[in-house]
């Protein structure tokens, strides 16, 4: 009897927290853009009201992929915190290196928290000199 009461109490509390996880929209960026650069906007997607502030976060702060980017918690701009080298990522495995597909999960949260997903596409620029073989 205690453990259907435990059940049942878990049950209303799983119910009174609402998580979405909402997919975004992907996007591309070409590698070597400029720190600063805007790259998406979260309150076109979630806009704030006096009523209901909205706050933005990354999901995790050890992800790799957070290491380039910059959310504002109060207006949900993503911008470029470092310059993106996509030879350097997947050098390093950082991406997945077919695509070189960097992805950022984020949190909306206000009454409700949503987890959200956006993924980027790092698209090279040839910034590097070929090299051939000698023979």
């Amino acid at each position: 009897m205690s453990i259907s009461l435990f059940l049942l109490t878990l049950l209303l509390l799983i119910q009174s927290i609402h998580t979405a996880i909402q997919r975004l929209p992907p996007i591309s960026l070409h590698e070597q853009s400029s720190i600063g650069t805007s790259i998406y906007d979260l309150s076109r997607i979630y806009p704030s009201t006096s009523k209901n502030l909205i706050q933005f976060a990354f999901l995790s702060d050890t992800s790799p992929h957070n290491s380039f980017f910059i959310v504002d918690s109060l207006t949900g701009r993503i911008s470029i915190k470092r310059m993106i080298d996509r030879e350097e990522l997947c050098q390093t495995h950082i991406c997945n290196c077919d695509r070189c597909l960097l992805t950022l999960e984020l949190i909306a949260s206000s009454q409700t928290v949503d987890i959200l997903s956006l993924e980027i596409t790092i698209e090279n620029i040839n910034d590097n000199q070929p090299i051939f073989p000698v023979s």
